[in-house]
């Protein structure tokens, strides 16, 4: 059983996901050692509860994760993606995934699930996000056409997907005709 729970604790760590079970009639809550971290507090010396959750919950999303838990109601599942903020006051993102517990007369009293920390998930998201921008703006700003060709490297007109910048469509044309003429003779260029 030890080494069941020692296996747990690091898969728990390795995938910055913990478990969790929220009593929302007592507001007791029990997290995994890996919640702890995620969410920036220390074991020893704090007590979870859904009062602290909430109040770790970034306040332009609470609005996110109480919509969620409310819509558990009729689909029976919580899911949600937002942001905490540990008390470093560092921003992270984090998927909270739980099953709806009703009583013998139907009425909700606890969520059970996991936690996920997605934050460098999130980063590189932004990174790459960031990195189309500027990849636009350079295909933008190009004096010259750009071409696009499939792994097989064919030129023909239909397999090859030309893109032309908005300020000069003439380039394309000159440079496919130019190329076509290089690689199939003056005679195919038309």
């Amino acid at each position: 059983l030890k080494l069941s729970h020692e296996r747990l604790v690091e898969a728990q760590r390795t995938a910055r996901i913990g478990n969790w079970e929220a009593n929302l009639v007592t507001g007791e809550l029990y997290w995994s050692e890996v919640i702890f971290d995620i969410f920036g507090f220390d074991p020893k010396s704090f007590e979870p509860s859904v009062s602290a959750f909430y109040d770790a919950v970034n306040p332009d999303d609470r609005a996110l994760v109480l919509e969620s838990e409310k819509r558990s109601e009729q689909t029976g599942l919580h899911d949600v993606v937002h942001r905490i903020v540990r008390p470093d006051r560092e921003v992270r993102f984090v998927h909270e995934l739980a099953r709806r517990h009703v009583d013998a007369k139907g009425n909700l009293y606890m969520l059970r699930g996991t936690v996920q920390d997605l934050t460098e998930f999130k980063r590189a998201e932004e990174a790459l996000r960031e990195s189309s921008r500027d990849l636009r703006a350079v295909f933008d700003q190009a004096a010259v056409g750009i071409e696009e060709r499939p792994p097989d490297g064919a030129r023909d007109a239909e397999a090859a997907v030309i893109r032309r910048t908005p300020a000069d469509a003439h380039h394309q044309v000159f440079h496919f005709a130019v190329a076509n003429r290089h690689e199939h003779g003056p005679e195919s260029a038309g």
